[in-house]
């Protein structure tokens, strides 16, 4: 038995929410995002892979929905392993595989995401940043209307489950 303790509950502030939330409450950090290669052609996959590191419920950390972006196409994120490590504790890792849609763009596209940290009381922007590649025009056509017809076919926002109509 126990003396009855009192918890004062209060909601994370809405108003000063960054983007890329996805519940994370703690102090994190993130890796800077690595990729398999630099140099892709139009069509080709490649996996971007990040790491969020902390101390605390990395197993039940959500990544960050991937970017719609006319550039790109960006399929959601695969959770790996847990990573250990020594200056910012161990990680959970994430892997993207993200599709270059032309020979027009530099660099993968950032990823928002963020943390409520409760000891400061703030969120704290995490955003993946973007990756220098350089993109080749290869077997796929690269013109506008494979890169139109590619984008159609991303992966669209994530619909809300519900009942559906009888």
């Amino acid at each position: 038995d126990s003396e009855p303790v009192t918890i004062n509950v209060r909601p994370l502030p809405v108003e000063s929410e960054l983007p890329g939330f996805t519940g994370t409450v703690g102090s994190y950090t993130c890796d800077l995002p690595s990729l398999a290669t630099n140099t892709l052609s139009v069509g080709d996959t490649v996996e971007l892979k990040v790491v969020i590191r902390g101390m605390q419920n990395l197993d039940r950390l959500i990544p960050p929905p991937p970017p719609h972006v006319s550039d790109w196409q960006v399929f959601p994120a695969v959770r790996g392993n847990i990573v250990p490590g020594t200056t910012g504790g161990p990680g959970a890792s994430f892997t993207y595989t993200l599709v270059p849609l032309t020979t027009d763009i530099h660099a993968t596209p950032a990823i928002p995401f963020c943390c409520f940290d409760p000891t400061t009381g703030k969120y704290v922007d995490l955003t993946f940043p973007p990756v220098p590649v350089t993109v080749l025009a290869g077997g796929m056509a690269a013109d506008a209307d494979a890169a139109s017809t590619l984008s159609e076919n991303a992966v669209g926002p994530e619909k809300k489950s519900g009942l559906s109509r009888l």
